[in-house]
């Protein structure tokens, strides 16, 4: 079971962007992934055709296509990232 598609790049802290399409479900997603800190992972912002996401999963949306832009860098002190349910331990 799962909630959606979950965008949680890890890549080399040197890298300033990059960009993927994955096809997922019968849509197809641009992802633009965007690193101003410098940082190896910690999806600080999502957005989802220009709508603001909590988390980093992208809802499931059907067909058609779709633009992801993720920006990674440190959460505001005190926020938390949400952890999809299909993710979450059940204590077993």
């Amino acid at each position: 079971d799962h909630d959606g598609l979950v965008i949680d790049p890890c890549i080399p802290a040197g890298w300033d962007s990059f960009e993927a399409v994955r096809r997922f479900r019968g849509a197809e997603y641009r992802i633009l992934v965007r690193n101003p800190d410098g940082v190896s992972s910690g999806v600080a912002r999502m957005t989802v055709d220009g709508r603001d996401m909590e988390g980093c999963v992208v809802p499931l949306l059907g067909g058609g296509q779709h633009v992801v832009e993720v920006e990674l860098g440190a959460l505001a002190a005190g926020a938390e990232r949400p952890v999809p349910a299909s993710l979450q331990s059940d204590g077993q």
